[in-house]
């Protein structure tokens, strides 16, 4: 390929822009033409001093349009979402041989939210007479997008494909007796999964932590596991 160097630097930056990687040789390959090396010249910007960033991040914040979070964004996401927009995580929690799922969103999972599911999958081993050791927990989580390529599809039925698969394999691999969906969000993501199993739905933890009296609902829904 016989190209000036503008037209090789300006080629490296289309193929970067598509997310593809270009590589140069070390050495110099047999029976090959010669290559020619291109010194790339780059302006390093002066960085800005600390007490300017403050004024830079509030003017950024008033340039940028106001945007309404829809409140279950998990369950019905809205059809026109911008697919780089969708980004949420499910923790994935196998505490007594069932498998804890919640819908954090854009939060991260907090230790008394394990520590929450853990003390339920007890008390279930304890009603059930279970003599399994005590509950551990063993913690995952799923995070959507799966990848920044925007030539792939990171669409909600994507997403919930993705997530299916997730859960598929973890019950699979931890041999997990059922499923248990915590929160409205979670359901609404899982609505169509197809498994074998019971599975029970119930208030997140968020929620119980928050609302402690509706712990007692939760614990009726989990009782069907008993029996």
């Amino acid at each position: 390929m016989n190209e000036s160097p503008a037209q090789a630097l300006r080629r490296i930056a289309y193929l970067k822009a598509i997310g593809v990687d270009s590589y140069v040789s070390r050495a110099q390959l047999d029976n090959a033409a010669p290559t020619q090396r291109y010194a790339v010249l780059r302006r390093v910007e002066p960085e800005p001093l600390r007490e300017d960033i403050a004024s830079l991040r509030a003017a950024a914040a008033l340039q940028a349009p106001a945007t309404p979070s829809p409140k279950h964004p998990g369950v019905q996401p809205p059809d026109n979402a911008v697919d780089s927009e969708l980004r949420f995580s499910v923790a994935a929690v196998v505490a007594g041989s069932w498998l804890w799922l919640e819908h954090l969103g854009r939060r991260p999972l907090a230790s008394e939210q394990v520590r929450l599911m853990q003390s339920m999958a007890r008390a279930l081993q304890y009603h059930r007479r279970d003599s399994a050791p005590p509950a551990s927990a063993d913690v995952a989580e799923f995070v959507w997008p799966l990848h920044d390529n925007r030539q792939l599809d990171q669409s909600a039925e994507a997403a919930r494909a993705g997530l299916g698969a997730f859960v598929r394999r973890r019950l699979q691999e931890r041999g997990c007796r059922g499923l248990i969906l915590l929160g409205d969000d979670t359901a609404g993501w899982l609505r169509e999964l197809d498994i074998a199993l019971p599975v029970i739905t119930a208030n997140s933890t968020h929620q119980m932590l928050q609302h402690p009296p509706c712990k007692a609902a939760v614990w009726r829904a989990l009782r069907a596991l008993c029996d």
